[in-house]
């Protein structure tokens, strides 16, 4: 699962445990394969975002750049 490319590791498809395992690291790393799964990396093009949101004003929800190093707020929040 793991391998190691001139010091940063890149991981296929982590499990929650194998993620947190890396994260806990503080270690950058790179993991492969998982955004293809998602429903975005499908569906998010122009065509399909005008045909869903039009000319709507989408709201954005910002994360504080810290959000991450509260370890707690993380387990709690993403259910790890």
């Amino acid at each position: 699962m793991y391998t190691n490319n001139q010091s940063i590791t890149r991981v296929q498809n982590p499990s929650k445990k194998e993620f947190v395992e890396l994260w806990k690291q503080c270690r950058p790393f790179l993991i492969d394969g998982v955004a293809t799964n998602w429903n975005a990396y499908r569906n998010w093009f122009n065509s399909y975002l005008l045909s869903k949101c039009g000319n709507d004003i989408i709201r954005v929800k910002y994360s504080e750049p810290n959000l991450l190093n509260n370890y707690n707020y993380v387990f709690h929040k993403f259910g790890l």
